[in-house]
Formats: structure tokens, sequence, C-alpha cells
């Protein structure tokens, strides 16, 4: 019975992972864009046809995310996203650690995600600011 619990710990470990990399980034761009005057909760409901409380659950981590609502968010942000899929380690986490670099620009968040020997796990445009963190990054 060990054997079961720690798979079913590992996947959902790679779930909370994943759910927390997407909703903290979400957040991240709502945040900028409405520090910039682009954006409040109100707006975004507007352009997707949705009440203000679906935008601010799906910010705050309320609402269960599909890749459509993911997708809709974005738009409505002016912001893209690149996903990528690696191994995951022998123990069931995705990735040890990773420097991930954020660079939002009009239209578009790009993300570089850095592996601890420096190669490039996906490119993209020169950094603002850099985290560590375990995990996927969107």
């Amino acid at each position: 019975m060990k054997s079961f619990r720690h798979k079913a710990d590992a996947r959902r470990g790679a779930y909370l992972r994943l759910v927390n990399s997407v909703e903290s980034q979400l957040r991240e761009a709502y945040a900028q864009r409405h520090a910039e005057g682009k954006v409040t909760q109100a707006s975004l409901a507007r352009d997707l046809g949705v009440s203000r409380s679906v935008v601010h659950r799906r910010l705050m981590g309320g609402a269960n995310l599909t890749l459509k609502s993911i997708a809709d968010l974005l738009w409505a942000l002016g912001q893209d996203a690149d996903v990528t899929i690696f191994p995951a380690d022998r123990d069931g986490s995705n990735r040890p650690s990773a420097l991930v670099s954020a660079q939002t620009r009009p239209g578009a968040a790009s993300v570089r995600v850095v592996n601890e020997t420096g190669g490039a796990w996906a490119d993209t445009t020169p950094e603002v600011k850099a985290h560590s963190v375990q995990g996927l990054s969107l």
C-alpha cells in the first residue's frame, strides 16, 4: 500500500505544482497590467462575457481552470504563454530546480527556463527578473 500512496502523492504533487505555476503567473500578469492602468477585473469580465466574480475566482484560484479559460484570460490580458513538457524525475517531481526569468512585453508574456547547468529548456527575450522555482512553468 505504501507504493500506491507514494505514486498518488507524486501525482498530486505534479498537479499542484502545475496549478500553482499557472495561477501565480496569471495573477502576476494581471497585477502588472492593472498597475499599468490597462485592465480591471470588470474590464476583463466585459471582454470575456462573464461576471466580475468569475474573473475574480479564476485569478484567485477559486475555480478549476481549463485550457480554454486560461487562454481566454491570457487573451483578455494581452498576454501569451509557452508550455514546456519534460521528463519527470524518478521521485515524481518535475524538475529539481530551475531559474525562471519572465518578461512581459506588449501583447505577450515570455518565459525562459534555465536548468542547473545553464542550458535553456525554453528560449525567449532577455530576462527582467528571475525566481528559483520547482515544477512546470507556463
